[in-house]
């Protein structure tokens, strides 16, 4: 029987595997995909385990406090004197110890005092009594007697900045004029501001301690260039209510578990912080 004829291509060898060029091109494209992938994962690691988590702050709490009470007349405002001969500037040159001493103290104090006053302030021996609530709180001293705050060494302007900041109001009560004149902040100029005769003036006020404060010396300066006179006036610090309802949620912070009762005295101080300043607690003195 007659063999048919092979085709042609029958007799070539088997050709080999070969990788095309679209194979090559797809594993390059592949490869650069899995570097790229691997430096990114890379890069996050690096950038979550460098970060530094912090715990949202607390909402803070509206402090309030029970007062011991008083046994004093109940009344609507209490007397305010017209200042003594220690409160009253000094004519006379000051000897080269009181400048000395005067010069080293880097630190003013002022201590807080919440007195309510109707509208104005009231003429002396005028009063209307005390206007402290008789209560059955705790044996707790109240703001107050226990705050006090300590402001370091600053320029007028940074000092000015501060105040605004925390938006507080200079005050000068004249028992002469029987006037509150308060001064306010803006862009760091202070600016007049009369007392509404038809509000209770019930916020926290600090009044300065002792004869020689560099800082007395700077609100007086402000509240000079916003035009209220100073001449034998009380100089003081108005702290709105979200202001000392601030300095109570620091205090408590800092005291911790211990009975608010146990504080003497608490001393704040002021830090940058935050978007401008912060109040801390500089030291608590227990009974």
């Amino acid at each position: 029987m007659p063999q048919k004829p092979r085709p042609a291509d029958y007799n070539k060898p088997p050709e080999l595997l070969r990788t095309s060029a679209y194979d090559q091109v797809s594993s390059l494209l592949i490869s650069l995909l899995i570097l790229v992938g691997t430096a990114v994962a890379m890069l996050v690691v690096i950038f979550i385990t460098g970060r530094v988590f912090r715990m949202p702050a607390p909402p803070m709490m509206l402090l309030v406090e029970e007062e011991s009470g008083t046994q004093n007349p109940p009344g609507t405002a209490q007397d305010i004197n017209e200042p003594g001969i220690e409160e009253l500037e000094d004519l006379a040159e000051p000897d080269v110890k009181d400048t000395l001493a005067a010069v080293t103290d880097a630190v003013s104090t002022v201590a807080a005092s919440l007195d309510a006053v109707e509208g104005v302030v009231a003429t002396r021996g005028k009063g209307m009594g005390d206007n402290r609530k008789r209560g059955n709180g705790e044996d707790v001293i109240p703001r107050w007697e226990r705050w006090e705050i300590r402001y370091t060494s600053t320029t007028l302007e940074a000092y000015a900045k501060q105040l605004e900041f925390f938006q507080i109001e200079l005050g000068a009560i004249s028992p002469a004029r029987a006037a509150i004149e308060y001064a306010t902040f803006r862009n760091g100029v202070p600016t007049k501001r009369p007392a509404d005769p038809n509000v209770e003036e019930d916020r926290l006020y600090f009044s300065w301690q002792g004869r020689a404060s560099k800082f007395k010396d700077q609100d007086m300066t402000l509240l000079r260039q916003a035009g209220i006179n100073t001449a034998g006036a009380i100089i003081c610090q108005f702290y709105s209510k979200e202001l000392e309802n601030v300095l109570a949620n620091v205090e408590l912070n800092k005291r911790g578990d211990r009975p608010l009762k146990d504080i003497k005295k608490t001393i704040f101080g002021i830090q940058p912080g935050g978007s401008g300043f912060e109040f801390v607690v500089v030291d608590i003195r227990w009974r």
